[in-house]
């Protein structure tokens, strides 16, 4: 049976702040004793814990005696000895975990305002490269803030409006985006955010992120092609899978489909160009179109479209366009 790592984090905390009750203990001792990963896991949270908190543990933690020590806890019974090496590959795993200090945390980290670097993309889109070889792509009005990384705990950056990500992985040196009212911490991964007053949403390209909520202190992991909103509102954080494929269209320029209905793709392009399509031709609606069409402006994509499809397009004003005769060829 595959690891449960939400949940063995969610009983490690618990086992952390001595608040379990006797069945999740029991829980924990199963999980502790079904594999080799979940000890090491679990030793990295604890060890995590003692770099990133300074309340007191429920044990004695000394060099290389932690799990030993959390097994007797568990298991007074159990004398078996097993000693593991962090990997720190579940940085990520721990966010959560870490997700109650990292309000305290950033109490700590006193920048001056002027180390800060303040950036906006006010005639189109923005490529950055900062100084640990981590690239930003910032959509049009979108705003980048960010301080020297040199010697700091943390890559910290602040994201406005619209931003496709690429972190260059550092284990040592986390990388979180601060988005108003919530936070992702990464180690090295693919993202685009989306950063607005009232919500902020993370599309996942490539690896994991973990996405914060700083209203109620609650958090997410999202893996590859998985999509997070955070509602500024009432702190609530929700996921699915992405249902856009195209949402990185203002930075690669191009749109990709695999028999999708006209119907469907008339539909998106609205929303990306905000304006209105209008299909006369009915019998097309569900007319399936695979290809990738590339083209930053509107009428350079729907002339695409319609070509192979004999489709004759009208502009009637600068946000509306009539679609009329056509054939659709299967």
């Amino acid at each position: 049976m595959p690891l449960n790592e939400n949940l063995l984090i969610e009983l490690t905390h618990k086992f952390l702040t001595d608040d379990l009750t006797q069945g999740e203990r029991n829980r924990l001792y199963d999980i502790l004793s079904s594999s080799e990963e979940a000890k090491q896991l679990h030793e990295e949270i604890v060890l995590s814990w003692q770099l990133t908190d300074t309340s007191p543990l429920p044990f004695d933690l000394e060099e290389e005696s932690a799990f030993d020590s959390i097994k007797e806890k568990l298991n007074p019974e159990d004398k078996t000895v097993v000693r593991t090496a962090p990997r720190w590959r579940s940085w990520i795993s721990i966010a959560a975990l870490g997700l109650l200090f990292l309000t305290s945390w950033f109490l700590y980290q006193n920048y001056s305002a002027d180390e800060w670097k303040s950036l906006k993309a006010d005639d189109g889109m923005l490529y950055v490269e900062l100084s640990d070889g981590s690239k930003i792509w910032l959509d049009e009005n979108a705003q980048l803030r960010y301080p020297p990384f040199a010697e700091r705990q943390n890559r910290e950056i602040e994201i406005a409006g619209t931003a496709y990500i690429e972190v260059a992985p550092n284990p040592k040196q986390p990388f979180i985006v601060d988005m108003n009212t919530s936070m992702i911490r990464v180690i090295g991964t693919k993202f685009m955010v989306d950063v607005e007053d009232e919500t902020q949403s993370v599309h996942v390209t490539e690896g994991k992120v973990a996405l914060i909520s700083k209203v109620e202190k609650d958090s997410i992991y999202l893996s590859i092609g998985m999509k997070g909103v955070h509602n500024s509102l009432d702190g609530m954080i929700s996921q699915k899978p992405m249902d856009n494929s195209n949402h990185l269209f203002w930075k690669d320029g191009r749109v990709s489909y695999n028999a999708v209905p006209l119907s469907q793709i008339l539909s998106e392009l609205e929303i990306l160009f905000s304006v209105e399509i209008t299909l006369e031709n009915k019998g097309l609606k569900d007319c399936p179109i695979s290809g990738i069409f590339i083209g930053k402006d509107m009428d350079s994509i729907l002339n695409q479209l319609a070509e192979p499809l004999g489709i004759r397009s009208l502009q009637s004003s600068n946000q509306s366009y009539r679609l009329l005769d056509g054939t659709c060829k299967e």
